[in-house]
């Protein structure tokens, strides 16, 4: 991730519901931060999902319609 921030141009918004600050080498990036769930998919074009949080099965999926969804957990399949 580092190296990805180094390079890319654009905001990385991350959501990691276990932490509560971004480790110090991703905090000296001024393009990346950390946000709750609902902040991160209302500022986010794109959404990835890498985990199954209970906060992200929380979420409705309707409030992700218009943005690209990366769904590396089967997160947005159900039950």
């Amino acid at each position: 991730m580092e190296h990805l921030a180094g390079t890319i141009e654009g905001r990385v918004v991350v959501c990691e519901p276990l932490i509560e600050a971004l480790p110090p080498q991703l905090r000296k990036h001024g393009n990346i931060s950390l946000k709750t769930a609902d902040e991160a998919r209302n500022e986010a074009d794109i959404v990835v999902f890498l985990v199954a949080h209970r906060q992200f099965k929380r979420l409705d999926p309707k409030t992700l319609l218009g943005k690209v969804v990366v769904d590396s957990c089967g997160l947005m399949a159900g039950d």
